[in-house]
């Protein structure tokens, strides 16, 4: 027996629920989220086996095969672009992870400050409109590099006007991309499908990477930050301040849109 959690729409979860079933997996307990109520705050219903029998029948599309095999797509922008709607896509619904620009370093003598690192999304389920065709996608660069006291910020990162995830501030500095409101939490937190961006120096909470050490960036939820050996960030994370000359840049963003269809 297995137990799961699965987000999105009735009719979609229905279909990957017959997937699994046709392939020899066993549900005991199911927690469903409809993301149709909400993609950043859904309302989640949890479904003991007591109750999983007739919840599973009335969300089952009977037209659908149970042995039609169904496939993970996922598209990677680490450049802006567009992305176009499938037409065999499952209830419309794509599933986005990425993360906007890291910020740079700085370089004073007196004692630099790294960059702090981009707010990031992990599988954050998003229901299109039928009308909508693409999406065009903006991927946040990380800031350029530093000569001086001053950091680089990073760009945001945006899935047309549905999501964005920002990019690290360069005041005060040091600071990574928290979530609006919400500036007391810790670094590399995550709340709800969302990771806010570490400060310098600081570590990802969430997902273990960590910061550049010493005037170091703070890490992402995708990468360690730029160090005083290895300057620059990588994946949204920030970079290393240096003493004299150059510092390091941040890292930049990217976006992979995930969706399924059905063969």
């Amino acid at each position: 027996m297995s137990s799961f959690v699965l987000f999105g729409v009735p009719g979609q979860v229905a279909k990957i629920l017959q997937y699994l079933e046709a392939n020899g997996v066993q549900i005991d307990n199911l927690e469903l989220v409809d993301a149709t109520v909400s993609s950043r705050a859904p309302a989640s219903t949890a479904l003991s086996s007591a109750v999983w029998t007739s919840a599973k029948a009335a969300m089952i599309d009977r037209s659908i095969s149970s042995t039609s095999p169904l496939i993970l797509k996922s598209q990677k922008f680490t450049a802006s672009g567009t992305w176009n709607v499938p037409t065999g896509i499952m209830g419309r619904m794509v599933y986005l992870t990425g993360v906007g620009g890291g910020a740079s370093g700085n370089v004073d003598s007196g004692g630099p400050v790294g960059g702090g690192a981009g707010m990031a999304c992990q599988a954050l389920p998003l229901t299109l409109d039928a009308a909508v065709s693409s999406v065009s996608v903006t991927v946040g660069a990380g800031g350029a590099a530093s000569t001086g006291t001053s950091q680089n910020k990073g760009g945001d990162t945006k899935f047309g006007d549905f999501l964005v995830l920002r990019g690290a501030t360069n005041s005060p500095l040091g600071k990574g991309a928290k979530h609006l409101g919400l500036t007391a939490e810790p670094d590399g937190f995550r709340h709800g499908f969302m990771i806010s961006g570490a400060d310098a120096e600081h570590d990802c909470v969430d997902t273990g990477y960590m910061s550049g050490g010493s005037h170091g960036g703070g890490a992402s939820a995708f990468a360690n930050g730029g160090s005083t050996g290895s300057l620059d960030g990588s994946a949204g994370s920030g970079g290393a301040g240096a003493l004299s000359g150059t510092s390091g840049a941040g890292g930049d963003g990217f976006l992979e849109v995930f969706w399924f269809e059905q063969l």
